[in-house]
């Protein structure tokens, strides 16, 4: 959706491709979502173009972050950043990604819970 924080009126709405969307970012020129398809049973991020929901592209990620994401993405000003659900042998990480699906980084942390959640604060100028 699209709100005019004014009136508070719906501007543009449209269906999403993914069946489960478990984040969305804005890079300043497109929306992001971190979406779960069922039938691939993988998560992919999907690009649209947000003054028609068009899709402007779906990007594969990395093996190692294709299967255990968890909710939330952020965007850094140049990067994508993605949670990943640990499993027993190791801890939760956040991967910072291109908008490619190339890893540029990560960052282990850790937490009981599963991540749901991120966010970027750009610095003030």
């Amino acid at each position: 959706y699209t709100i005019d924080v004014n009136t508070g009126e719906y501007e543009l709405q449209f269906e999403t491709s993914g069946k489960s969307n478990s984040g969305l970012a804005w890079d300043g020129h497109s929306l992001w979502a971190l979406s779960y398809l069922y039938e691939e049973e993988y998560y992919v991020l999907i690009e649209y173009d947000t003054s028609d929901g068009e899709v402007i592209n779906i990007v594969n990620l990395p093996y190692e972050i294709r299967y255990r994401s968890g909710g939330g993405l952020t965007y850094d000003g140049e990067a994508l950043w993605i949670p990943y659900i640990k499993t027993e042998a190791d801890n939760n990480k956040i991967y910072r990604v291109s908008k490619n699906g190339d890893v540029l980084g990560k960052l282990d942390f850790y937490s009981e819970a599963y991540p749901t959640g991120l966010a970027f604060e750009f610095p003030s100028e």
